[in-house]
Formats: C-alpha cells, sequence, structure tokens
C-alpha cells in the first residue's frame, strides 16, 4: 500500500520560500502555511488538484 501525505502543517516556522518540488505531494488536501514570511507562492501550487484547505494568515502577502 502506497502511502500518501493528506496534510503538511508548516505554521510558525519562518519560511521564506516553498519549494518547487510541493507539486511532488499531488495527494496534498489540507496545507497549513500561516505564521510564515512568505512573500509568495511558487506557481507548481496549481497542480494540487486535490488541495482543499490553503491556510495564509499572517503572512508577508497578506
Amino acid at each position: 500500500m502506497k502511502k500518501q501525505l493528506l496534510f503538511l502543517i508548516v505554521s510558525k516556522n519562518k519560511l521564506e520560500t516553498i519549494p518547487a518540488e510541493i507539486k511532488e505531494l499531488n495527494n496534498l488536501n489540507f496545507l497549513y502555511l500561516d505564521n510564515n514570511n512568505l512573500e509568495e507562492l511558487p506557481e507548481e501550487i496549481n497542480v494540487l488538484l486535490e488541495l482543499q484547505t490553503l491556510k495564509l494568515e499572517k503572512t508577508q502577502f497578506q
């Protein structure tokens, strides 16, 4: 049985970027990026077709 990551919570980590490899998490449903130092999201995030929730509160581009 192949394991699939469905939740990724990286809140409050002072992240400045999200790697383009995020596209490889094609079964991701929930991505919490709140309370980081992000100024933009990679274009590759658009291929996450299963993504239901994207949490971005208190990031630099808000």
